[in-house]
C-alpha cells in the first residue's frame, strides 16, 4: 500500500513557518500515513498527528522566550536570541565553557507534557516517529510511536528538541540525548525507510546535518523551503511568526499549483499575464540582462551567493520560460526595493508598489549621460535601492544606452533597474 509521508525539519523559533504549512495542508485537503520530525518539526509533528490544529495554534501565539528561559536576565536573554548558525552555537558554547549545556529544559518540559496529547497521538490513524541522538556516542535514534513506552511521549519529544550547547543533554533511563539536528535535521530517509514513497518534505533552513536519502524508494519528493530569512532559532517574536506562518502558507500553495512565483507569491496566471502586458519590452530587457548577468563575474557572483534568481537568469531560456524569467526579473527587483513578501499579490499591484518605491527614492539630477558619472555617483551610494534607482535613472536617459558597462555593474541591482525601466516604459505608453 502506498503512503504519504510528511518530513518536519529543525529550527526552534522557524518552527512558525511549517504552522503555515499545516493550514495550507488543511485548505488543500491532504493527508498523511506518517508523520516524522526533528527537533521542533518533532514537536510540531506530534500537534499534527494529534490533529490538534488549535491548540497548536494557540501554542504558537502565546508562546514566549521567557516561558522557555525563564532565568534568564536581560543580556543573556539577548544572546540567546542572536543565535542563527553552527558558529554561533560554537561560540556561545566556548563563553560558556559549560560541558553539560548552559540551560535547563524544565520549563520547556512542562510546556510540552502540557501541550502534546499523547492520547491523541497515540489513537491517531496516522503514524509518528522522531529523530534524537545518544550522547557522548553520538548514535542515532529514530523511535517510532509504537517503540516509545506509554507515557514516555514527551520525554523523546524532549530528547529530540536537546539543543546543545544551549540546552543540557535530556535524559532518558541513563541515557543521554542530543537534539536531532546533530544526525539529521530532515529526516526523509525515515519517512522512506517506514514506507512512505511520496513524501512532503518542509524544511526551516535549520542548524543541523542533513543525510541524503536514497531516492529509489521514493517515488515523489516535494520539498517546502523558505526562500526568505526566518530569523534566529531562540528568537520567539510574535512578528516575526505571524510573517514566518505566511510564508509557509504561500509556499506551500506554490509547491502544489496553487500559487505562482518564487520568493513572492502571485494568484495563479499572473506570471502569464505580466509577460503579456510586457511583451513589447522584453527583448530588449533580455539584452540589458545579457550584458551583465550572463558575464562571467555576475555568474560568479550568483552561484557564492547562492542566489537562484540571478542563476536562473544567467542560465535560464527567455524563449521557453519567458514569464518565469521575467517573474525572476521583478522578485529581484521587489526584494531591492523591500516589499514585503509574506502576502499575495497580483502583478498590476505589484508593480505599482515596485514604480511608488522607486519614486519615493532621490532624483539624482546631476546624473549626465556620460557613463563614467554613473560610476563615481555608484561609488557613493550604500543602499541596493539607491544603487538601482541610480541606474533606473540614467536608463530612461535619451542618452546611447550602449555606452553603459552593465557587465561592471553590480547585477542584482542592474537587473532591478532595467526591469523599473521597462515599468515606466509601460506606464508611458498607457497615458
Amino acid at each position: 500500500m502506498e503512503k504519504t509521508g510528511l518530513v518536519l525539519g529543525g529550527g526552534g523559533a522557524k518552527g512558525s513557518y511549517q504552522m503555515g504549512a499545516w493550514k495550507a495542508f488543511r485548505e488543500l485537503d491532504l493527508s498523511f500515513d506518517l508523520i516524522v520530525g526533528t527537533s521542533i518539526g518533532a514537536l510540531n509533528g506530534a500537534l499534527m498527528a494529534a490533529q490538534d490544529f488549535d491548540g497548536a495554534d494557540r501554542l504558537w501565539n502565546t508562546i514566549e522566550d521567557k516561558q522557555i528561559f525563564p532565568d534568564c536576565d536581560g543580556r543573556r536573554l539577548e544572546e540567546v536570541r542572536q543565535l542563527e548558525n553552527p558558529l554561533d552555537l560554537l561560540r556561545f558554547a566556548a563563553r560558556d565553557a559549560i560541558p553539560q549545556g548552559s540551560f535547563s529544559a524544565e520549563k520547556l518540559e512542562g510546556l510540552v507534557r502540557e501541550r502534546i496529547d499523547e492520547e491523541k497521538v497515540r489513537s491517531s490513524p496516522i503514524d509518528f516517529g522522531l529523530v534524537t541522538v545518544e550522547f557522548p556516542a553520538m548514535r542515532p535514534r529514530m523511535p517510532m510511536k509504537c517503540e516509545i513506552p506509554e507515557g514516555a511521549l514527551y520525554r523523546w519529544l524532549m530528547a529530540s528538541a536537546a539543543c546543545f550547547p544551549v540546552f543540557s543533554p535530556y535524559e532518558i533511563d541513563g541515557t543521554r540525548y542530543l537534539d536531532g539536528g546533530y544526525y539529521d535535521n530532515l529526516p526523509v530517509g525515515l519517512a522512506a525507510n517506514q514506507g512512505a514513497s511520496r513524501i512532503v518534505a518542509v524544511d526551516l533552513d535549520g542548524v543541523g546535518l542533513e543525510r541524503r536519502a536514497r531516492r529509489e524508494k521514493i517515488e515523489e519528493l516535494i520539498r517546502i523551503e523558505p526562500r526568505w530569512d526566518l530569523g534566529a532559532i531562540f528568537d520567539f517574536d510574535q512578528n516575526a511568526f505571524a510573517r514566518n506562518r505566511m510564508l509557509g502558507y504561500y509556499d506551500t500553495l506554490k509547491a502544489f499549483g496553487r500559487m505562482e512565483g518564487f520568493a513572492y507569491s502571485f494568484r495563479p496566471g499572473e506570471l502569464a499575464r505580466n509577460a503579456e502586458r510586457l511583451s513589447f519590452g522584453t527583448a530588449e530587457l533580455q539584452k540589458h540582462l545579457s550584458a551583465s548577468v550572463r558575464k562571467p563575474i555576475a555568474r560568479t557572483l550568483s552561484l557564492l551567493a547562492q542566489d537562484d534568481a540571478l542563476e536562473m537568469l544567467a542560465s535560464g531560456s527567455w524563449e521557453w520560460d519567458r514569464p518565469q524569467m521575467l517573474c525572476r526579473a521583478a522578485e529581484l527587483t521587489g526584494a531591492v526595493f523591500g516589499l514585503a513578501p509574506d502576502r499575495c499579490y497580483s502583478f498590476e499591484e505589484y508593480n505599482q508598489k515596485l514604480l511608488r518605491e522607486f519614486e519615493k527614492r532621490p532624483r539624482f539630477l546631476t546624473l549626465s549621460s556620460d557613463p563614467k558619472a554613473l560610476i563615481a555617483a555608484l561609488a557613493e551610494a550604500v543602499e541596493p535601492h539607491s544603487v538601482a534607482s541610480m541606474i533606473a535613472q540614467y536608463l530612461a536617459k535619451p542618452a546611447e544606452e550602449s555606452s553603459l558597462p552593465a557587465a561592471l555593474l553590480p547585477p542584482r541591482e542592474y537587473t532591478a533597474a532595467c526591469y523599473l525601466k521597462l515599468l515606466l516604459d509601460d506606464r508611458r505608453r498607457a497615458r
